[in-house]
């Protein structure tokens, strides 16, 4: 009589195949997870952005409502501050000067966005004028568009827009993605 046994193997490890498997996995989920920061810090660097932005034109409208003057005398007697005029230099700068009576300017002051952002095309050029008037001209500023960088626009463009009331007050109209541009129609 032939006795059979049975012989039965412990595998200590794991197969190629398995290997590649979990690997594969692995590198999928730090590929996703990777593409969502990306578009989260593109995200938080424009609202940093128009955070700022706003908050300079909120600065450059404080000092012309409360009537600050250049230090460097130009708008002293007989000349009066009018107010601080913004306006646009190219695609990643404005500028903010103080205007006076007689066409004298003053405090001249260069703002730069962010690395990685721009705007998406030129805005007039407008004045909020002393003791709360409002803005020179006496019309809205319509969809100042902050973007993320780039030759054109595509699905992978952040935008953030504001607008400026004739009144002076300052709104923000929202941010979006790809190639819908958000619109201010609230000013």
């Amino acid at each position: 009589m032939i006795c059979m046994e049975r012989q039965y193997h412990t595998h200590l490890g794991f197969t190629l195949l398995e290997i590649m498997v979990a690997i594969s996995v692995i590198a999928l989920l730090a590929s996703m997870g990777y593409v969502s920061y990306q578009e989260f810090n593109r995200r938080q660097a424009l609202i940093g952005a128009n955070q700022t932005f706003r908050s300079n034109l909120r600065d450059i409208q404080s000092k012309a409502s409360s009537g600050v003057k250049p230090t460097s005398g130009v708008c002293n007697s007989p000349n009066t501050l009018t107010g601080y005029q913004v306006s646009y230099i190219n695609s990643t700068q404005y500028r903010s000067e103080a205007f006076c009576s007689a066409g004298a300017t003053g405090i001249q002051v260069t703002y730069t966005l962010a690395s990685g952002l721009q705007f998406h095309s030129s805005f007039a050029t407008f004045q909020f004028r002393g003791l709360g008037l409002g803005l020179t001209p006496a019309v809205r500023v319509d969809n100042i568009r902050i973007r993320t960088t780039g030759a054109v626009p595509n699905a992978q463009t952040h935008w953030y827009s504001l607008c400026i009331a004739a009144s002076g007050e300052i709104k923000e109209c929202g941010y979006s993605k790809g190639t819908t541009v958000p619109s201010c129609i609230t000013c």
